[in-house]
């Protein structure tokens, strides 16, 4: 935010040179200091070296480190979690075959009956909301269609 309101602030005094045409008392000094430009000034958001950033408070400097340093991560955690999720499916045979053998068959098929029980459930809620949406004249085609895609 800092970044956009110096760019918004360099760039609207360019367009409007504000102050000029202003008489000032012959006695009074002023210094104006160069205009740096607007390419220098986001140049030196990037910070020369990360550490000096923080050691001097560089608050651009540090919010661009952030940035970047946030999407390095975000890119890098998303490699790691594709990779472990591509061997879960043989973790979870395992897991189930190590059951059956223990257990035996019995505790696999308890367990498929309480899938088909949520399953039941499952399928009971979706009627008891499709009737509700039809009493309260909700289309339930416009309604599944526009749920199907996420915002």
């Amino acid at each position: 935010m800092s970044a956009t309101a110096i760019i918004v602030g360099l760039v609207v005094a360019s367009l409007f040179d504000p102050g000029s045409g202003l008489a000032l008392d012959d006695t009074a000094k002023v210094e104006v200091p160069e205009n740096p430009g607007l390419v220098s000034v986001l140049l030196s958001i990037v910070p020369t070296n990360i550490f000096g950033a923080f050691a001097e408070p560089n608050l651009l400097g540090i919010i661009f480190t952030a940035i970047v340093f946030g999407i390095a991560l975000s890119e890098t955690t998303m490699k790691v979690m594709a990779g472990v999720l591509q061997y879960v499916p043989l973790g979870v045979f395992a897991i189930v075959a190590k059951t059956a053998g223990e257990q035996g068959m019995e505790t696999i098929l308890a367990l498929g009956d309480m899938v088909l029980v949520l399953y039941l459930a499952l399928v009971l809620h979706l009627l008891v909301y499709c009737v509700l949406m039809r009493l309260y004249g909700v289309p339930l085609r416009s309604f599944f269609r526009e749920a199907a895609r996420p915002c």
